[in-house]
């Protein structure tokens, strides 16, 4: 299996485009690329038409690179132009022929990561708009695509600046300078001069019928870091306000709609009087040329626009927030157009046909207009003749070069280390430049290390991507490991290892390099390659830690002396001083251990393990001073070695003994430690892989499931995906006793002897209940007609006859044969939660477990709330992260601000995404008589297993004897408290005094139909009892608290300025807001809050819903 992936991995890009590297340059073909293939507008269009029709370019052949979804519209615009042009999509076989041997290559973006140009080609990069939005080092967090702009500019032999502003930018934040060793071109962007062009404008005008209209083109730019915005949302929007312009024009107004080409233009237009969309045949600089006036935001098109002297409108209705979210170079403000915030302020912009002076502007950002551009940029490039375009050298400053060489990052304290040295090499060497290269994309501990330098350092980030055949990397990963080998093959690996250098390097150049990375890669043969003086920095060997006894890493110190000038050997240094915050972990990297056999067994109330495992400890700690940790337990442990393999090798064995006592405290899931403290108190706490064999892909594995019937719990190790040790304290589960596990295995086996068929298993909590948004999509689609639906529920289930039979025929009962078939057969997963309670919360099976991680499987997430409370960053939401699944994966949201929040802080694809609000809500109902006062504080998972242990001791219990005392004592028999789902064991049977108030049996909607007002804390009834009428309090009295509780990252999505309720944080505040609460209707304020996140109300979701299923085909 690993050597099929080995294989498949080299089956890539990069070899496939090196088939193609070695033909000849074709000296009449022209590449031009516009947005990667997904744009066929703007710059490179106007060089495409001027090819086309102008006949002194008749010998040159253009090729032009569109994707699947443009081809069509590429094919259309071009045969409507009356062209014929050669399209290729990118990244296929066809695609790298003629990248790899095009004589000229444009684009206004970056070619792929395994692009290089060769020296006879001719590359310019015209990049696609003035930057009003920081790029590059401005805007470090978002900067994914750093690396390769870098290199792709690297490239260039032009690269094209319409203003200064732009050259800065690009000098600076994208740090060429003194790097970049092409010409500058200064030159207005060639799709500009058509803008002023009056018969052009004249021509379209006539064509279209707009000689009569008074016509603004209305062009937003992209929302978003990165490709993050979602397209639905900004589409929504958008048409929102579109709706509100076609009320107010006017008959001879009209406003064309061009959306950035990442949106698309999707939107349907035929509701609207005074808006269409721009027309498709025509390229969108030729229509803007027909065009009066423009309205943007914040896009580029602004300083294009700007050339000519007709009116310009920012609509800029989100301002505080993109400018939260994006840095700009300067203010909006200081342009000189006016700016709107809504669409009032845009209507009477456009009634008022003054234009403001823009001579100044000119000057700023319009210094090279000029005429006929396309046809001068094509003849520099063919002969190199500039004519009057302004061509210059870029900045350098004659210093020489010191590029520094630190691999991959890693951990904040080694990323401190490596830092701290760059910057005393920088002090130590004031005449040299100094460029830190790394491998990799810039990401959270690449943005954490780059911080840390001072902006007179350089860094360039090198993409990881190789493009060595099987046979090269067989030898050189041959040669990593032996020296022997390495002069063996050493010859007949420079030259591909000389082309991978240039490809990453290209025009850099150093004269002094420095290697300070722990790691050895292929990237130091690349770096050994440069014919300069080379330094060796060695690391101390606490960070280097396990990684010393690898072979590689030996062959590396080993070569040394015959590749590098000097060495300089740290190996020694103290670096204690970097670990004072975090002692606990010092010796963390020098540490690892993995088992090779676990046994765990009962022994009354002690569960013990016997272990025996492959310790790696090159700093020979004293393996009996070793204990076991879990849940910041310590435990009774005993560690010995039973056979040295080597110096710091050794398989060793390990009990330890857990009192089952214990875990009263202890969280759902605990890692397992391995821990060591030494004199100073620095110390080791460190994960156990579970199988040392499996590496970092856990198998599913688990120890004995041990029942405590006192308790109600299960206790059992098992192993995580990332193969770590893991203790797991649960509930006892259905599927737990040897009975239920047999026929989970036997369903599992005979469902992969049964043909496959399309099968859709629904589910809600813990596959218990039938009250959420799964049961009602259900019995539409059981009323539908479809047969191949089955719904799981708890046989128990107290309210199941209420259900009508005809959906009780497709109702499967929870833990029977028949449950584990369907669930094993199914193609697609439709719940309330997540995909783990079609079968059994937290269940301890393999086949259930690697079923769930199935790639192949459908999903959609129905939520059993709407998720717009407790962050989606934050640590305790990390089950919610989006699955990565090759089936088909929906998640369905309320609003365009909570897709917002899946997407940007839940870091959700935007197409994985619903906005049809929740189907539970069409059937919401609040009864005339609503009198109860409900309370239902949310989830509290760190009091999970204590309040199964008692719970009236939690703080939960006793946040809710606060929350009664404070309500009048008149309004007590009006009360119910709803505890949450999964606390529901630990209150029933039992006695306590809030017995009386604590509904058990109820069925949730039953409860909500006649509640007055709602309190809760942050759980998602909350939009549950506002739709249907019900007043909603907030306390927030242990708000702190519960956010620490949550982890890092977390904070609430309501505050007190967007809450749709009143908030109390104190039994005071709560006793002075019940009274009018109960007495009074729904605040205006409130609800226009709750609009704003949950938007439909017309109880139609269930069938928004199940028509976005037919039409992605998961139905």
């Amino acid at each position: 299996m690993r050597i099929n992936k080995f294989i498949n991995k080299l089956r890539n890009d990069q070899t496939s485009y090196r088939k193609f590297y070695s033909l000849p340059v074709s000296e009449n073909h022209i590449l031009l690329e516009a947005g990667q293939g997904k744009n066929i507008n703007g710059n490179m269009f106007s060089l495409l038409q001027e090819i086309c029709e102008n006949p002194k370019w008749k010998n040159l052949h253009p090729v032009f690179v569109v994707t699947d979804e443009t081809m069509e519209s590429a094919r259309k615009r071009f045969e409507f132009y009356g062209w014929n042009v050669k399209l290729v999509v990118r990244d296929t076989e066809t695609y790298k022929k003629y990248l790899a041997t095009s004589k000229y290559l444009v684009t206004d973006n970056s070619f792929p990561v395994y692009f290089l140009k060769k020296k006879e080609q001719v590359y310019l990069n015209t990049w696609h708009g003035t930057p009003l939005k920081t790029l590059g080092k401005s805007d470090i967090e978002n900067a994914v695509s750093l690396s390769n702009i870098q290199k792709n500019y690297l490239m260039c032999d032009y690269a094209l600046f319409p203003n200064p502003l732009t050259e800065s930018v690009f000098m600076k934040d994208y740090m060429l300078e003194n790097l970049y060793k092409g010409k500058l071109l200064l030159c207005d962007y060639p799709r500009n001069w058509h803008l002023e062009d009056k018969k052009i404008r004249r021509a379209i005008k006539e064509a279209l019928h707009l000689e009569n209209k008074i016509v603004y083109a209305y062009m937003p730019t992209w929302r978003g870091t990165g490709r993050k915005a979602s397209v639905e949302i900004q589409k929504k929007i958008i048409e929102t306000y579109l709706k509100e312009l076609d009320e107010k024009l006017q008959d001879d107004q009209l406003v064309l709609v061009n959306l950035h080409f990442l949106v698309g233009n999707t939107i349907d237009f035929s509701s609207y009087r005074h808006i269409r969309a721009f027309p498709s045949q025509y390229e969108t600089y030729d229509v803007l040329a027909a065009c009066d006036g423009l309205i943007t935001d914040y896009s580029s098109v602004m300083f294009d626009f700007g050339v000519t002297d007709r009116k310009i409108i920012l609509f800029t209705y989100d301002l505080d927030e993109y400018m939260a979210e994006r840095g700009t170079y300067f203010s909006i403000d200081s342009l000189p157009f006016p700016i709107c915030d809504t669409v009032d302020a845009v209507v009477a912009q456009i009634n008022d046909p003054a234009v403001e002076d823009r001579k100044e502007f000119w000057k700023e950002f319009c210094p090279y207009r000029m005429t006929n551009v396309p046809e001068k940029i094509l003849e520099l490039l063919t002969t190199g003749k500039s004519y009057d375009l302004q061509i210059k050298e870029a900045p350098d400053n004659g210093k020489k070069l010191l590029l520094v060489y630190v691999g991959n990052l890693n951990a904040p304290v080694y990323n401190i280390y490596i830092a701290n040295k760059i910057i005393q090499i920088q002090r130590e060497n004031p005449d040299y430049n100094v460029v830190v290269a790394f491998r990799g994309v810039i990401r959270k501990k690449e943005v954490e290390f780059i911080q840390q330098l001072p902006e007179t350092i350089q860094f360039y980030g090198l993409v990881k991507k190789y493009s060595f055949s099987i046979s090269e990397l067989f030898r050189l990963r041959l040669s990593l490991e032996s020296n022997l080998l390495y002069r063996v093959f050493k010859k007949s690996l420079e030259p591909v290892l000389r082309m991978e250098r240039e490809r990453h390097f290209y025009s850099i150049v150093p004269a002094w390099t420095i290697t300070i990375s722990r790691h050895s890669r292929y990237m130091d043969f690349e770096i050994e390659s440069f014919s300069c003086p080379k330094t060796l920095f060695i690391l101390p060997s606490i960070l280097v830690g396990t990684i010393a006894l690898k072979r590689d890493y030996k062959a590396k110190l080993k070569r040394a002396k015959s590749v590098y000038k000097k060495i300089v050997d740290n190996s020694h240094e103290n670096v204690k001083g970097l670990f004072l915050e975090d002692r606990l972990h010092y010796y963390n990297q020098s540490v690892a251990l993995g088992n090779i056999k676990n046994t765990f067994h009962q022994h009354g109330n002690i569960l013990s393990g016997k272990c025996t495992g492959i310790l790696l400890n090159p700093h020979h700690l004293p393996v009996d001073q070793f204990k076991i940790k879990v849940n910041d337990c310590l435990l009774p442990s005993q560690f010995r070695v039973i056979a040295r393999l080597g110096k710091s090798r050794a398989v060793i064995s390990y009990r330890f003994e857990l009192d089952y006592a214990q875990i009263e405290q202890f969280e759902i899931q605990n890692k397992v430690y391995v821990t060591y403290e030494d004199r100073d108190g620095f110390g080791l706490e460190k994960g156990i892989l579970y199988r040392a064999q499996d590496r970092q892909k856990g198998k599913m594995f688990q120890g004995k499931v041990v029942q405590l019937p006192e308790h109600d719990t299960s206790v059992f190790f098992r192993q995580s995906k990332n193969n770590f040790l893991y203790f797991t304290v649960r509930k006892t589960n259905i599927s737990d006793t040897p009975l239920q596990q047999f026929k989970i295995n036997c369903a599992y086996h005979l469902a992969k002897l049964l043909p496959k068929r399309k099968s859709i298993l629904m589910f809600e909590k813990e596959s218990s209940r039938y009250e959420e948004s799964a049961s009602v999509v259900y019995e539409q689609l059981i009323d539908q007609g479809y047969d191949h639906v089955d719904f799981v529920l708890d046989r128990n289930y107290p309210f199941i006859d209420r259900i009508p039979q005809k959906y009780r025929d497709h109702i499967v009962y929870k833990g029977s044969f028949r449950h584990y078939l369907k669930f094993f057969r199914a193609t697609t997963f439709i719940g309330s939660e997540m995909l783990v309670h079609s079968i059994d919360l937290r269940i301890a099976n393999r086949h259930a477990l690697q079923k769930l991680e199935n790639k192949n499987n459908n999903y959609v997430f129905l939520q059993h709330g709407v998720m717009y409370m407790v962050s989606l960053d934050s640590e305790s939401r990390k089950f919610f992260k989006p699955l990565k699944l090759k089936g088909k994966y929906r998640v369905v949201t309320s609003s365009i601000n909570e897709a917002r929040h899946f997407i940007e802080l839940g870091e959700y694809p935007e197409d994985v995404l619903y906005i049809t609000g929740l189907p539970k809500f069409d059937k919401n109902e609040l009864s005339l008589h609503a009198d109860r006062i409900v309370i239902m504080p949310t989830w509290r998972p760190w009091e999970y297993n204590e309040a199964r242990y008692d719970f009236k001791e939690t703080k939960y219990y006793k946040m809710i004897e606060r929350i009664i005392a404070a309500i009048p004592e008149a309004y007590h028999d009006r009360i119910t408290v709803l505890v949450h789902p999964l606390f529901l064991d630990a209150v029933r049977g039992k006695d306590y005094p809030l017995k009386r108030f604590i509904s058990t049996e109820t069925k949730y909607d039953d409860v909500l139909k006649q509640t007055k007002v709602l309190i809760t804390d942050y759980s998602s009834i909350a939009y549950d009892a506002f739709y249907r009428g019900s007043n909603v309090i907030f306390y927030w009295e242990e708000k702190e608290e519960s956010l620490n509780n949550y982890g890092e990252n977390t904070k609430l999505m309501l505050n007190e300025e967007n809450a749709f309720g009143d908030i109390c944080m104190n039994p005071k505040d709560l006793a002075d807001c019940i009274v009018n609460n109960l007495k009074n209707g729904q605040d205006p304020v409130y609800k226009r809050n709750y609009q704003e996140i949950v938007a439909f109300h017309d109880g139609k979701n269930t069938e928004r819903l199940i028509e976005q299923l037919k039409k992605d085909e998961i139905l």
